[in-house]
């Protein structure tokens, strides 16, 4: 049986009645699970992770089945751990799992993490958003639209 409900973020009964049905019948608990794409194609698969998790264990089922998917896809999937500072300073470890384009793992400051994200796409960052990035400690975004 998988572990039991720690937040109660999700609807627990139904995660409870899961636990009821078997270990034949398991399923992936996703903390934050993305689909990163571009005009509806799928590019990444991408579950982020805050910084403080425990230990992630690579050979999980869970991880190995997102893993399968995203290799059916031909698409790369990783683990991404963030971690901020009050809601700047952003930092993003990645780490791939598949279809590795870069060494792994890969720490990056904001900036060079949504470049990538856009590089996932072929595309580059518009420059209202660079400024954003480029802002240590910006007051909101509509600062510099």
């Amino acid at each position: 049986m998988s572990k039991d409900e720690r937040t109660g973020w999700r609807d627990e009964a139904l995660s409870l009645r899961h636990r009821v049905w078997g270990h034949d019948c398991p399923a992936v608990d996703v903390d934050f699970l993305l689909i990163e794409y571009d005009y509806a194609k799928p590019v990444a698969l991408i579950e982020y992770k805050d910084s403080r998790t425990a230990p992630i264990i690579f050979m999980h089922a869970s991880y190995r089945a997102i893993n399968i998917l995203a290799r059916s896809c031909q698409i790369p999937f990783f683990i991404v751990l963030y971690s901020h500072n009050n809601g700047i300073a952003w930092r993003f470890q990645i780490i791939f799992k598949n279809l590795q384009p870069i060494d792994s793992p890969k720490t990056m400051n904001e900036m060079e993490y949504v470049t990538f994200l856009y590089s996932l796409r072929k595309r580059t960052v518009p420059e209202n958003i660079m400024k954003i990035l480029s802002v240590d400690h910006p007051k909101s975004l509509t600062d510099f639209m």
